[in-house]
């Protein structure tokens, strides 16, 4: 049995030492009529050519934005912006690797990509340094290229179904570090043994201590003085996320404040083995090196430990979704909390990882008693003796670091939060606070009382108002006759005398 367990931080790495060296005189192909310099392996492209196999017109214009992969070179060809690849890549943007290495818990397939030009044979080499002509190594076109693959059984029982090549280099570097290596030889002459052929070595890792040093030393392999490339890939099973209470990742620089809800998320990345996952034993601790450092013990056993329970409630199985796929996966919701001397916190969780059919996975429905039985001892023992792992189980260490504020934090780092006049201030970080809350109810209720002393008032005006206005009649005109004067003709005045 081999456990699988993630570096610190880190949810998955790959590393690929990529040592591609072209000599042209493998296979041939400087194009455009130029020469192959036999001295070094390059081809002579003089000024007018480009790239190593002298395949670019230098007379070409350069694309207005490079859009090519992996250092390629882009020029426009019939009005097409096109990419030229450098040796060990293909693809319209340079975007695929000649040498392809995927690892899965029982298996390894190591292919390699070789251009129409080549004319040699591809074969499997065992750990005995010799040509395994048992193993066939399948060929298939892949667009103007060849691809030559194989797949290697690495389990431990080497009982995968359907994968007749089994692995027989296996190099346990450490306790800890397991690498199963498949070796292909690339012959560029048929029936023939050259020093122009190369050796790919492709290295599944498989490791069981939290931090493993990149650096894994190479295996000699043969006396013939070969090219030799070497590709290695860390293998995981499982991933862990953090995210929000609405199941979104959050990302590396984000800020959480103490009393928030966040998620601690394992799914498996790899169903193909093993089938279901949860959280075995999760411990916090203040990053401090020794003697400061702090840890604080979240989950034992799959349940929340007695110091926990009241910043986490356990865990429940989920499936997430990665891309359009939904993988099995159990979620910790966690209450943020904080060490005293640390605004950042490390969390290193020890995971379970199941195949079909085994229960060891299942959650427990007590975790009360399960608390009980550990602090008897009983349990604690059965596990150092390793009895409760069984040949369907793997353990895996999945981790995170996480960045968590208080309300007394100060700094006087530049960049970093200096009280919380220099936190970042949200409408939705500012209403998880529990006293601005109480500030806003009270003037809330003081709002509503004026208005209503006003509308009282208001009413209290008006009804007075109404009662206090009298209308006055308007004054009668006085009773004293008047008199018209009449006109009076006087009696001298003739009508002749005019």
């Amino acid at each position: 049995m081999h456990k699988s367990i993630l570096l610190v931080v880190c949810t998955y790495f790959v590393s690929a030492q990529s040592q591609f060296s072209y000599d042209c005189q493998r296979m041939d192909d400087c194009q455009n009529d130029r020469a192959c310099n036999t001295i070094d392996g390059t081809c002579w492209c003089a000024d007018d050519f480009l790239n190593y196999n002298c395949g670019v017109n230098a007379t070409l214009s350069e694309c207005a934005s490079n859009t090519c992969q992996n250092n390629g070179l882009c020029y426009v060809v019939d009005s097409t912006d096109t990419c030229f690849c450098p040796y060990g890549y293909y693809g319209d943007t340079c975007e695929q690797r000649y040498v392809q290495l995927t690892c899965t818990g029982d298996t390894a397939e190591f292919a390699i990509v070789l251009p129409p030009q080549f004319s040699g044979q591809v074969s499997l080499v065992n750990g005995n340094n010799e040509i395994d002509s048992e193993c066939i190594v399948n060929d298939t076109e892949d667009g103007n290229n060849t691809k030559y693959s194989i797949i290697i059984d690495i389990s431990p029982d080497q009982d995968t179904a359907g994968v007749p090549c089994k692995i027989n280099n296996v190099a346990n570097l450490t306790d800890t570090v397991t690498t199963y290596r498949t070796s292909l030889m690339v012959a560029y002459r048929t029936g023939i043994t050259t020093s122009l052929d190369e050796i790919y070595f492709g290295d599944c890792i498989h490791t069981t201590e939290s931090e493993v040093s990149q650096n894994i030393g190479s295996i000699a392999f043969a006396n013939e003085n070969l090219t030799v490339n070497e590709f290695e890939e860390v293998y995981s099973t499982a991933a862990l996320v953090v995210a929000d209470v609405d199941l979104t990742p959050l990302a590396v620089d984000s800020n959480i404040y103490v009393g928030t809800i966040f998620n601690l998320i394992v799914y498996l990345t790899d169903t193909s083995v093993y089938k279901t996952v949860r959280f075995d034993n999760c411990v916090a601790n203040n990053t401090l090196p020794a003697p400061d450092e702090k840890t604080f013990s979240i989950m034992d056993l799959g349940c929340p430990t007695q110091g926990s329970k009241y910043i986490t409630q356990g865990q429940s199985a989920i499936n997430y979704t990665v891309g359009d796929t939904d993988l099995p996966a159990s979620i910790l919701p966690v209450e943020a909390f904080k060490f005293s001397d640390s605004q950042t916190i490390g969390i290193l969780c020890t995971t379970k990882i199941c195949k079909d059919g085994d229960d060891s996975c299942e959650i427990p429905a007590d975790c009360e008693a399960v608390r009980n039985q550990a602090n008897s001892g009983a349990q604690r023992k059965k596990r150092a003796a390793g009895d409760d792992v069984s040949d369907n189980v793997d353990l895996e260490t999945v981790s995170t670091t996480l960045t968590i504020h208080g309300p007394n934090d100060v700094s006087d780092q530049s960049g970093q939060a200096s009280g919380m006049e220099q936190l970042p201030v949200t409408l939705e970080n500012c209403f998880d606070r529990s006293d601005i809350l109480a500030v806003v109810a009270v003037l809330a209720g003081f709002v509503c009382i004026l208005l209503i002393a006003c509308l009282v008032l208001g009413c209290m005006l008006i009804k007075r108002r109404a009662k206090s206005v009298e209308f006055e009649a308007m004054p009668a005109p006085p009773s004293e006759r008047f008199r018209i004067p009449r006109a009076h003709v006087n009696d001298s005045f003739s009508l002749r005398e005019i």
